[in-house]
């Protein structure tokens, strides 16, 4: 009796990789996906599947707004309420530009504003683990301050934020019902 073929061992890629397979067949477009996965086997020393390459060309379309700053990413994973963290982001980018110093109670308390805003599910826990898995997606980073930043107020910077910024900050998302946009 013969023994059943060895199953394939899982392989991963990263963002770049995929998107070099891509690019590649854009450069190679008459290469069958058996010899684009021959190639890159023989490239990176490590197995590429004929099926996997066939994977990686249908879902192309998912590849190309995906940054690859870091050459280590493998998945793109967004949050579960995509809409609050863009935002949430954009109110800190806009926060940070004016050299104000943005605690994470900061956020986790705007983020519960922009959540009663966005009628995000109750459930949602506004939790440390969440904010350190926003801050990882976002790439934000905890900075000592010093000089005069040290000494900034956040708490001042929050009343003196205007509400037709906040309404920009909207109107640049699209999340915003147009009733409430138009009452300004």
């Amino acid at each position: 009796m013969s023994k059943p073929p060895a199953k394939r061992r899982r392989t991963q890629f990263t963002i770049a990789e995929k998107k070099e397979i891509i690019s590649y067949k854009n450069d190679h477009p008459k290469s069958s996906q058996d010899e684009i996965a021959s190639y890159f086997t023989l490239e990176w020393g490590k197995t590429v599947g004929r099926s996997t390459v066939g994977d990686i060309l249908r879902d192309k379309s998912k590849y190309s707004n995906i940054s690859t700053d870091s050459d280590k990413s493998i998945r793109n994973r967004g949050g579960k309420f995509e809409e609050l963290e863009r935002a949430l982001f954009m109110w800190f980018s806009d926060v940070r530009s004016q050299h104000v110093c943005v605690t994470d109670e900061m956020l986790i308390e705007k983020a519960k504003k922009f959540g009663g805003e966005l009628n995000v599910d109750n459930d949602f826990q506004y939790s440390v683990g969440w904010l350190q898995k926003f801050k990882m997606r976002h790439k934000i980073a905890h900075h000592v301050t010093h000089g005069e930043a040290d000494s900034a107020d956040p708490e001042e910077y929050w009343l003196s934020v205007k509400p037709s910024t906040i309404v920009n900050c909207w109107r640049h998302t699209n999340i915003l019902p147009p009733a409430v946009v138009d009452s300004d």
